[in-house]
């Protein structure tokens, strides 16, 4: 662990271990609280929890963790110290809506985004989960498929009502959805723009989507 703690703020470091230490009953400190302080005063001498995918490697090579553990480590550490509020719709503006499309990793059939923080992913699957966002993570648990109705999904809830309105209008404006009854403020019947025998070019992948939103809404 030279390595890290050589890179450090050690005046950061030595406050937030005595700030932590503190709080807890010394002199039966049970060993896991222990890990548990030294490891949040490492990562926020090393920057944060922001940083966190700049440290992982070498922090997890000297705690001689595998990585399933050294991944509940942080969680624990995060969802012990770490009170920081966290936006999700925010989150996802920000990776999906606010970078260049060039900076999207995209295919045909998803979008996939790359969460590294173990707490910031956890929160994420249980808001896709809550809003039945359908995606996968079974190539990589740090990375996030989400496919074309996911996607819409995603923005229903990330995107304001004026923004939503333009999508929807330029969507109406498509003769085979005329005569649809959806409407993507409020969610309602989105599901069917999704139906076999409805193919309009937005809605063909994933790419054609987020390109057709960004033109719409003058993101590009």
């Amino acid at each position: 662990m030279i390595d890290l703690i050589e890179n450090i703020d050690n005046r950061k470091f030595v406050q937030k271990l005595f700030l932590e230490l503190s709080k807890l009953p010394f002199g039966n400190l049970p060993k896991i609280e222990l890990e548990l302080v030294i490891l949040h005063s490492i990562i926020e001498a090393n920057g944060g929890y922001e940083k966190l995918n700049e440290i992982t490697p070498s922090l997890q090579r000297n705690l001689k963790l595998s990585q399933t553990k050294f991944k509940n480590k942080i969680l624990e550490a995060q969802l012990r110290f770490d009170n920081r509020e966290f936006s999700v719709p925010a989150y996802l503006r920000n990776q999906i809506i606010e970078k260049d499309i060039s900076e999207l990793i995209i295919d045909d059939k998803y979008l996939s985004v790359y969460i590294s923080n173990p707490l910031h992913l956890d929160i994420i699957k249980t808001y896709f989960d809550s809003n039945e966002i359908l995606n996968d993570t079974s190539f990589n648990k740090n990375v996030v498929n989400i496919q074309t109705k996911g996607l819409l999904k995603i923005l229903v809830n990330i995107l304001n009502q004026d923004q939503l309105r333009k999508i929807e209008s330029h969507l109406k404006s498509h003769n085979e959805l005329k005569n649809k009854s959806f409407s993507l403020i409020g969610n309602v019947k989105i599901d069917s723009l999704f139906s076999t025998e409805i193919s309009i070019d937005p809605l063909k992948s994933v790419s054609k989507l987020l390109d057709f939103v960004k033109n719409t809404l003058n993101l590009k």
